[in-house]
């Protein structure tokens, strides 16, 4: 695959992709959304760079979806669910007798 012509790009430069490694998701799915309509609203690229751009988008998207329901699952998630409901009990004021 040549990077040749990316010009900066985050859709499809490596070194944009490597440096979003650190930020935040939601940082990181405002730059994707950017490029993806930056590649949408230039009349001069192609269809298919817009195309790839708004299937990066999803994919990244999916992919954070899929990792919040996989953790939400997981026996750990429960698990703090109920210390904190616990600990919101006992922080909760009591009714004095």
């Amino acid at each position: 695959m040549s990077w040749r012509g990316t010009q900066g790009n985050p859709i499809s430069c490596p070194a944009c992709a490597h440096a979003c490694r650190s930020d935040s998701s939601a940082a990181i799915l405002e730059v994707l959304q950017g490029a993806a309509s930056a590649a949408a609203a230039d009349t001069g690229s192609s269809a298919k760079m817009a195309c790839r751009a708004h299937f990066r988008l999803a994919h990244y998207a999916d992919s954070l979806y899929r990792n919040i329901v996989e953790q939400k699952q997981s026996p750990e998630w429960h698990t703090a669910q109920a210390v904190i409901a616990y600990k919101r009990q006992q922080a909760s004021p009591r009714p004095s007798a």
